[in-house]
């Protein structure tokens, strides 16, 4: 299954960074994104290695945070999924620690016998995500799933964008194939034609589309008994 999020972002820079200091805004994007299972890891870098730009290591730590029990929003929907990122970037020997906060919105629409999820997001960058994180459990949400992703980054340049490629380690869960374009427009026939230069890229990485895992890594995780959450 192919996930197509809408993405609007809100980046919010710390007033220390003089540079950054004012509010930057990106438009709303849609990400069509493909996640495959990997079952030989040194195969797939030697596939990315050789026609992708390798673009650093990164080492994502989630912590998601849920409402609580019956608790709705404003238009009776149940509450966003929210959470906490701390992130390091590892590039060219240097390191660089940033943390976000997100909230998604998910949404299922059908047609043609497919199931596509588009997903409102918003994110900000925090110098700090301590206060968020004792905000949170202050108004009740408390910590429900806890991930830990260690990503190898590519990019590469297709008729439909710049691709990202993202080879994930997620313990325990293993090997992970993420592929990613990013587009401006949801209608039908473009992200058909998106959809395609993924599955594309896919196996130009050797993956097999048998491997595709429609499933969330919250619930694969759920199911292998390793929320991280548990106390």
């Amino acid at each position: 299954m192919f996930r197509v999020f809408f993405c609007v972002r809100r980046h919010f820079f710390p007033a220390d960074y003089a540079e950054r200091a004012s509010c930057v805004y990106t438009e709303s994007m849609f990400e069509i994104e493909l996640k495959a299972r990997v079952h030989d890891r040194r195969a797939v870098l030697e596939r990315l290695d050789s026609f992708a730009e390798y673009t650093g290591s990164v080492e994502k730590r989630d912590v998601y945070y849920s409402a609580p029990p019956g608790c709705c929003g404003r238009d009776g929907a149940p509450h966003p999924s929210v959470r906490l990122r701390r992130q390091t970037v590892r590039q060219d020997g240097i390191c660089t620690d940033t943390s976000f906060f997100t909230y998604k919105r998910k949404e299922v629409r059908t047609g043609d016998g497919a199931a596509t999820e588009v997903n409102d997001e918003r994110e900000c960058a925090v110098s700090d995500p301590e206060p968020i994180a004792a905000f949170l459990e202050g108004i009740g949400f408390s910590p429900s799933l806890q991930k830990r992703k260690i990503v190898e980054s590519y990019r590469v340049a297709t008729a439909r964008g710049t691709a990202s490629l993202e080879l994930c380690g997620v313990p325990p869960l293993g090997d992970f194939l993420e592929v990613e374009i990013l587009s401006v427009s949801d209608a039908p026939d473009v992200v058909t034609a998106v959809q395609a230069e993924v599955r594309a890229l896919l196996a130009r990485c050797g993956v097999a589309l048998e491997d595709v895992e429609p499933r969330y890594y919250s619930e694969l995780l759920a199911e292998a008994g390793a929320d991280g959450c548990g106390g």
